[in-house]
């Protein structure tokens, strides 16, 4: 099978790991020119037999001499120094047991420990501060140390290893280094970067406990790691809950066949519940947006909305930087957006008009009383399509909108769209590009969701109430009086000819008998036919004069009035 490590060199590895074993707090001589080195003092174990190694500095030591207080030594109490180490068993007593070494030739004591055999029956009699140590799980047996240490040379070192000393070799351990992704000890085959064979005071055999073990190769992680937002492992300093220490089947060692499975091996999977994934989680690629280790930004983001947003999603970045800016939008991406899984289509929290309302509820609580109990709804609000018409980030327009009011009307009112361009006399409202003038645009208790009511019939009794939505503009005394010299200029001398066609009853012509609403070829807005029954339509041609006009359609003989010198018909 193919290995894929992330290993440095085995050798340097060893060198740097056995001196870190060494030197650590597991140790238990002094320094002394003869030092035991393991076990440390003030330990206590549950097996009766140990082993006990130390060292011997300089070339005057030739043997020392094992004390023991409780136990008995397992041998001879002489024991030679070869190449300055020595090892030797003891078997001890229940409770404590105090060791010594001194020099043979002087006896002088230079190293002593003390251990305490823990039993069922003594347990809670260890004395207070002692730590447990874990022996090695293979039953003790005394080996020369040149068989792991690499001792060649004038002067030994106990801190290099043989390369053919490994644990992998054996029976115990012949399974490491067989998947695809090895941790680079194991592939070195230097166990002992990680595990110290004789014994230790952590678990496994471990020196050192939590991230201070992995810091040892991977010190520049230490930044990474002391960020103000700690992954919770990380920041209880657990790497092994995430990566497997020795070996894996995925990338960077993980305890999971990819990133998103390791992740829901804590979190919540919910997350992934709606009908809408997020790319990234679809993928699996949770470190895209979160870092695995520690960030200086919330739920261990790489960076802040919206420019961890704008990482992938750069096209967009033009829709956030026109004039006005909706403002959750300025605010955070996630007001309106679930990251990982939403409902609804574009990760939205929710259906888009039940969202948009969950914050205009109370921004602007008539529109949204508009909306809910209109009797004539606007089509795309009845739909809950909101950003038919607004857009939901910025823009360049007023209320959100994707563009000027007219251009939007016209772009589901084609034909009156193409009228309106056609046309040589916009009615006002319509040139200012204010369809909000006559119409609500998100709905009405009024036909054609007029602001205010105005009659469908052609015919019907005059009542000013009857044109109030002509009348938020125009004068509304306009039809009152039958003799005006100033409420119009459709006059016949001082006959108020729109009080004529108007004011009648039964008879009474709605405004739109002669007037186009929205734009039209003639002036002051005057149709160029109008309606007659259900089947017909009269042409009418209007020309402006100077002091009045003249008029030719069907409903009567052509007609021409005059302010000024009335003229007689």
């Amino acid at each position: 099978m193919r290995i894929r490590s992330f290993a440095f060199g085995a050798l340097a590895l060893a060198i740097v790991a056995i001196g870190a074993v060494i030197s650590s707090k597991d140790a238990g001589g002094a320094e002394g020119e003869i030092s035991i080195m393991y076990p440390p003092s003030d330990v206590f174990v549950t097996k009766p037999r140990i082993e006990v190694v130390g060292l011997a500095k300089g070339k005057t030591v030739a043997q020392v001499k094992v004390g023991v207080k409780g136990g008995k030594v397992a041998g001879a109490r002489v024991v030679p120094v070869t190449k300055g180490s020595f090892s030797f068993s003891v078997n001890l007593r229940d409770g404590l047991n105090q060791i010594s070494v001194a020099d043979a030739a002087t006896d002088l004591v230079q190293s002593k420990i003390s251990i305490y055999l823990q039993t069922e029956k003594n347990k809670k009699k260890t004395p207070q501060g002692f730590s447990k140590y874990y022996l090695h799980s293979q039953e003790v047996e005394k080996h020369e140390c040149e068989k792991c240490h690499n001792l060649r040379g004038a002067v030994p070192s106990y801190k290099r290893m043989r390369r053919s000393s490994t644990c992998m070799t054996g029976e115990c351990h012949n399974d490491m280094g067989t998947a695809e992704f090895v941790h680079g000890p194991v592939a070195g085959g230097t166990c002992v970067a990680c595990h110290n064979p004789h014994g230790s005071t952590n678990k496994d055999h471990r020196p050192r406990t939590g991230a201070q073990e992995c810091y040892v190769c991977h010190e520049n992680k230490k930044a990474d790691f002391a960020k103000s937002n700690p992954h919770k492992p990380v920041a209880q300093g657990l790497c092994i809950d995430c990566h497997d220490p020795h070996q894996s089947g995925a990338k960077f060692q993980l305890k999971a066949a990819n990133v998103r499975s390791l992740c829901f091996t804590c979190h919540d999977t919910s997350l992934m519940k709606g009908a809408y994934l997020h790319g990234p989680v679809a993928a699996g690629g949770c470190v895209i947006c979160h870092d695995p280790h520690g960030s200086e930004n919330t739920r261990l983001l790489v960076k802040e909305p919206p420019d961890l947003c704008f990482m992938c999603h750069e096209e967009s970045k033009k829709r956030f930087e026109r004039k006005n800016t909706h403002k959750p939008v300025a605010e955070t991406c996630l007001n309106c957006h679930l990251p990982h899984s939403a409902p609804d289509p574009m990760l939205l929290k929710m259906q888009q008009n039940e969202l948009c309302l969950s914050c205009h509820d109370k921004l602007h609580p008539e529109v949204a009383q508009a909306i809910r109990t209109a009797e004539v709804p606007h089509p795309p609000v009845a739909e809950g399509r909101c950003v038919a018409c607004h857009t939901p980030h910025s823009t360049n327009f007023e209320k959100q909108l994707k563009a000027s009011l007219k251009t939007i009307c016209f772009n589901c009112h084609i034909e009156m769209g193409e009228k309106v361009r056609a046309a040589a006399y916009p009615h006002g409202p319509v040139e200012k590009s204010d369809c909000y003038a006559c119409h609500s645009p998100h709905g009405s208790n009024n036909p054609k969701i007029l602001n205010k009511y105005f009659p469908e019939d052609f015919y019907m009794p005059y009542d000013t109430e009857n044109y109030a939505l002509c009348f938020d503009c125009h004068n509304k005394k306009i039809a009152l009086d039958k003799v005006t010299t100033t409420l119009t200029n459709f006059r016949n001398g001082n006959l108020n000819l729109h009080y004529v066609h108007v004011n009648k009853n039964p008879k009474g012509r709605s405004c739109k008998a002669c007037h186009e609403v929205h734009a039209g070829d003639q002036e002051k807005h005057i149709r160029e036919e109008v309606p007659f029954g259900s089947m017909w339509s009269y042409p009418v041609n209007f020309t402006k004069l100077a002091t009045g006009g003249k008029c030719v359609v069907g409903c009567h003989k052509p007609r021409e009035y005059d302010r000024e010198n009335a003229v007689q018909q």
